[in-house]
């Protein structure tokens, strides 16, 4: 409630009556409508594709916000796998690396929930394809030999190249 106090300035003046208004203030929005989330690579590339398939390296990420939220609000990011279970929990940016399908929940905490109106959490689904190992250049070779009452076997021949610690062979016979 705020008066008007009116004081005359001239005797030869009646009195004037204070006044009452009301003066409210709501609370002010952020508008983050064009927030995204932005996803950067290891060499510090930004994507906006939340995609990316597995290489070992994390994926890092942060909110861009287009300047709107100011100093006045404290982000935090959850990371939730496919079952919609917590993950990782973080004031900064997450590392996630592992192959996968993700959802990174951001969170506001506004140091003035006075003036402004709380933020709904934003929700991002992002995947981490499963990488592919190239097994072209491996040699698996049919072998005919003639019985002569010896064991005898075939191997796979792997090439140089190929990380022999992404992968296993057993051999099954028939």
């Amino acid at each position: 409630k705020v008066t008007a106090v009116f004081t005359t300035k001239d005797p030869n003046y009646d009195p004037v009556e204070n006044m009452e208004a009301t003066l409210k203030i709501n609370p002010a929005e952020y508008d983050i409508s064009e927030a995204n989330l932005l996803f950067k690579t290891a060499n510090g590339a930004t994507l906006f594709t939340p995609w990316k398939g597995y290489d070992g390296t994390s994926v890092k990420f942060e909110l861009d916000d287009g300047g709107a939220l100011g100093e006045n609000v404290n982000i935090s990011y959850t990371v939730l796998n496919e079952n919609g279970e917590e993950i990782s929990k973080s004031n900064t940016e997450t590392n996630i690396k592992n192959a996968g399908k993700y959802t990174v929940r951001v969170e506001f905490t506004l140091l003035d929930n006075k003036n402004f109106k709380q933020i709904e959490p934003l929700e991002f689904p992002f995947e981490i394809e499963k990488a592919k190992i190239d097994v072209s250049k491996v040699d698996f070779e049919s072998v005919v030999v003639e019985y002569d009452g010896e064991n005898h076997s075939i191997f796979v021949s792997f090439p140089r190249e190929l990380d022999r610690s992404k992968i296993d062979v057993s051999y099954e016979y028939m």
